[in-house]
């Protein structure tokens, strides 16, 4: 009888734009493998090394992408952080999306998925935010 174990994958490791960078960077030997504007200049540039790890890439967030759809049922995924800045990001997802369902025809869920309005700097702005947020808390406990 196989074993049970308790491992997952989880898509902070399984999805993690810095990680596919950084693969694609020691594939094609850049003396810095996280240089994403050299990464993406070979993804864009259809280079086949970069394209089959990017692509791989998208899969796996389109995936969850799905998934998220079916449980959550959102009408837009917004995409941020410094890899929204690269349009053929929402492309190759699209093109995922489609890949999941053709594959898999007994999918119904259409996500749509759209660049973040404040694309790399979204997680600053939730920062600053959640700072004010909690200065607002810290003094109205002082003032109680």
């Amino acid at each position: 009888m196989d074993s049970v174990t308790c491992e997952a994958t989880f898509f902070g490791l399984e999805c993690s734009a810095v990680a596919m960078v950084q693969k694609i960077g020691e594939i094609k030997g850049l003396e810095d493998p996280s240089n994403g504007e050299a990464v993406f200049e070979f993804i864009n540039s259809d280079d086949p090394d970069a394209t089959k790890v990017f692509d791989e890439y998208c899969l796996k967030v389109a995936a969850h992408i799905m998934n998220l759809q079916y449980i959550l049922d959102p009408e837009l995924f917004a995409i941020g952080g410094g890899i929204s800045a690269q349009l053929i990001l929402i492309k190759r997802l699209e093109w995922a999306l489609g890949e999941i369902k053709r594959v898999n025809p007994l999918h119904i869920a259409n996500p749509k998925i759209a660049q973040c309005t404040f694309r790399s700097d979204a997680n600053l702005i939730g920062a600053l935010y959640n700072f004010f947020v909690e200065k607002e808390k810290k003094l109205r406990e002082s003032q109680a």
